[in-house]
């Protein structure tokens, strides 16, 4: 942990009934990456971040949650756009490039 930064508690759930799945581990890790690093960045203290993987059906669903700020429903479909980020005073007051969910 950095001298300014604040602890961030973490919470790993996975239910046993998942199957094996096929998938890009490395593309996966650096999903995962951008939003665990966007969860804790955006957090409130106490943050706490849970980190979900479970099975509904033939589905497989990995979930991210925090008590951050969250994005607006207006916002929403624009986070895949290369360097886009929210217009929120929060957002300028945290570092970023706004490369984090942008598809190449």
């Amino acid at each position: 942990m950095h001298e300014n930064e604040e602890p961030c508690e973490i919470h790993i759930q996975v239910t046993e009934d998942i199957p094996p799945i096929l998938f890009d581990r490395d593309t996966i890790a650096e999903v995962l990456w951008n939003l665990l690093h966007n969860a804790v960045k955006y957090s409130h203290p106490p943050k706490r971040v849970s980190v979900k993987l479970e099975r509904d059906g033939d589905t497989v669903t990995l979930a991210v949650v925090d008590n951050g700020i969250g994005i607006p429903k207006r916002e929403q479909k624009r986070i895949f756009e290369r360097f886009y980020r929210m217009d929120d005073t929060l957002t300028r007051e945290v570092q970023g490039s706004g490369l984090g969910l942008a598809d190449d």
